[in-house]
């Protein structure tokens, strides 16, 4: 395949204030980690709000030296969604 999309978390964000239970913690990189051993290009991108209305993200891994792929497919989700999931500038990080 050109591209494999997957969520970036296997589970939703967490409140500011939430204390974070050490299971979760220990599992949030479980679906990231794969990309990063077999040296594959990953990029995670905004794709939705959860139901207490936190952002998601998912991941797109692609093949070695294939970074134009995941990046043009990052791009084609962005634009389809118009930004939908893009945090406003007043938002932003500095």
């Amino acid at each position: 395949c050109d591209c494999l999309l997957t969520p970036t978390v296997p589970f939703s964000a967490y409140e500011i204030d939430e204390k974070r239970r050490a299971v979760d913690a220990r599992r949030s990189d479980e679906y990231t980690v794969p990309a990063n051993l077999a040296e594959l290009p990953a990029v995670t991108v905004p794709c939705g709000v959860t139901e207490n209305g936190l952002r998601a993200g998912l991941q797109l891994m692609a093949p070695k030296f294939r970074e134009v792929v995941i990046l043009s497919a990052a791009l084609a989700f962005e634009r389809e969604t118009a930004g939908a999931f893009l945090l406003p500038e007043t938002e932003a990080m500095p």
